[in-house]
């Protein structure tokens, strides 16, 4: 009997479902939403108001579907019109970009604070989903990569690349990035790639996007052929500058190895390249010294207290002056070490937590090792950093001297002074020789032994850029705000052609280690994955354009 009812039951239902009406073609005009506080809404395709009941405009929809023709468009669909440009379109297209470009979170557009914040300001303004942001985030990110890459690969001069880490959100990343100046003197510090570093034990490969990278000794040297690669696919090598290779950790310096794949790469073949020019960040050399000093607290706060009065902060560093702090920094030790070895070492030592320590030698040898540090340090790289100090129209070679004879005495500071000059000037004959002389030579068109005897001499009296650069005044500026490329585009492009060349390559060399805030927000947004297709892709695309 039960079976029976049931039975009853079901076919009473079946056609009461049977007598249901279908869905009205009307739903077609409009787009159904759930709005910022979870109601559900629909939106008429044909205006911009919306209706939470969509009944009141159906006739008007069944009218315009009995129009004359409007058989034939049904059956041969016009193409979709383009995404509405109006202002709420605008704002969404905002937000995904501060997102993207900046490297926050997509989850952002959930968080209800966010969203109350938003309605505040808009009422009418509908947040876009997540999914609608991450897909936005992609298109804008890889689109603005494209754009960076396109000038890059216009770009005729010569650039430099970095390779170092950074602490994110996600994890510790290895970065590469590639530095140079246009052609109106704007700097750019573009974001190659980027990889989560992952112990030996989790190393997998790519996830969602975004890869990895393992630098323990026995693998890393997986991670040098990815750089090499991406170096390669985007054809940095051949102009190629300088190169600088920083890791911060003291059991990892792939620099030397990262150098000679460089250097046996085939695909760097640029017949007038010169010696690769390869460094270490110079606030890296500074906190490398610095770890020598690991000892009493209170000796510590004494050494701290002394570089507070330097302003030696990386986000505030000025640009092209890291071989002047670590004069600075020496200056401090030496003095430091003049305490601790002179005749009230005692009295230091205690004043600093090392009563147990005979004559201050404990000290005194700590600050001796520091000081070895330095020197090794000013030997290793004031040939590098002195070219971006000599071409700062502001110092040029003179307050070169002044740092090295401050440092080492006039005598010891010749050698140091006559090694800067001779590379600053055997690097403007590479220039001379890969741009074309720009010496005011006099042309020999005589073949009297007189007149070619002149002009000899008239070539040997004549100045070169780089000579007229050296011996000009030097530029006082006493605002705070020099503007050194912009000088070098209004001044120095016409004084000095060739000395402007050296600038804007010597000047884009990277001298800290600290990414700036946008380097850090587009390797956030690599590591988040905005970037699905990897730019392999992009550049596919630039070639076939």
């Amino acid at each position: 009997m039960a079976e029976a009812s049931s039975s009853t039951h079901r076919r009473r239902s079946q056609a009461q479902i049977s007598k249901i009406a279908p869905r009205s073609d009307v739903w077609k005009h409009f787009t159904c939403f759930i709005d910022g506080d979870g109601q559900a809404k629909a939106r008429c395709k044909h205006q911009e108001s919306r209706h939470e009941h969509p009944g009141a405009h159906w006739k008007r929809h069944e009218q315009r579907k009995e129009t004359p023709g409007a058989a034939e468009s049904a059956q041969h669909p016009a193409p979709p019109p383009p995404p509405s440009s109006g202002p709420e379109a605008a704002a969404s297209g905002d937000l995904a970009r501060m997102i993207a470009l900046h490297g926050y979170d997509p989850s952002l557009v959930e968080d209800d604070y966010f969203r109350s914040f938003l309605r505040r300001l808009n009422p009418n303004f509908e947040v876009p989903s997540r999914l609608a942001i991450e897909e936005m985030c992609d298109a804008i990110f890889d689109e603005t990569r494209k754009d960076i890459f396109s000038r890059l690969y216009d770009f005729p001069s010569k650039v430099s690349i970095a390779v170092g880490t950074v602490r994110t959100i996600q994890g510790n990343v290895l970065y590469m990035a590639c530095h140079f100046i246009d052609d109106e003197w704007n700097l750019h510090k573009v974001i190659m790639d980027a990889y989560v570093i992952v112990p030996f034990l989790d190393y997998h490969g790519p996830l969602l996007g975004v890869d990895e990278v393992c630098l323990d000794p026995d693998i890393r040297e997986f991670a040098i052929k990815k750089v090499m690669v991406r170096f390669s696919n985007d054809e940095v090598l051949n102009n190629l500058f300088m190169m600088v290779w920083e890791t911060k950790d003291n059991d990892i310096n792939l620099e030397h190895e990262l150098r000679n794949e460089i250097e046996k790469n085939q695909n760097y073949t640029n017949p007038n390249r010169r010696e690769l020019i390869c460094t270490t960040y110079m606030d890296s050399v500074i906190h490398s010294i610095a770890r020598l000093l690991i000892v009493h607290q209170g000796f510590k706060d004494d050494i701290i207290s002394n570089l507070l009065h330097l302003d030696l902060t990386r986000q505030e560093r000025h640009q092209l002056l890291s071989q002047l702090e670590l004069f600075k920094l020496r200056e401090v030790f030496k003095d430091q070490k003049a305490r601790a070895s002179g005749e009230n070492a005692i009295s230091y030592n205690e004043s600093n937590g090392f009563p147990g320590a005979k004559d201050g030698n404990y000290v005194a040898d700590v600050l001796g090792e520091a000081m070895v540090a330095i020197e090794k340090a000013i030997q290793d790289s004031y040939p590098v950093w002195s070219i971006p100090l000599v071409l700062d129209p502001r110092y040029k070679l003179a307050r070169t001297k002044f740092i090295f004879q401050t440092a080492f005495g006039t005598e010891a500071a010749a050698d140091y002074i006559s090694k800067v000059t001779q590379n600053i000037t055997k690097l403007y004959s590479d220039y001379v020789e890969d741009h074309g002389s720009a010496m005011n030579v006099v042309a020999v068109s005589s073949t009297d032994p007189l007149q070619q005897a002149w002009d000899e001499h008239c070539r040997g009296e004549a100045q070169t850029d780089l000579d007229r650069y050296l011996k000009d005044e030097l530029v006082h500026d006493p605002t705070s705000g020099f503007d050194i490329l912009n000088w070098w585009k209004v001044h120095g492009s016409v004084l000095y052609p060739t000395v402007a060349l050296m600038a804007g390559d010597a000047l884009a060399m990277p001298t800290c280690s600290k990414p700036s805030a946008e380097q850090i927000a587009h390797i956030t947004s690599i590591v988040r994955g905005y970037s699905k297709k990897r730019f392999a892709y992009c550049h596919s695309v630039l070639l076939s354009d």
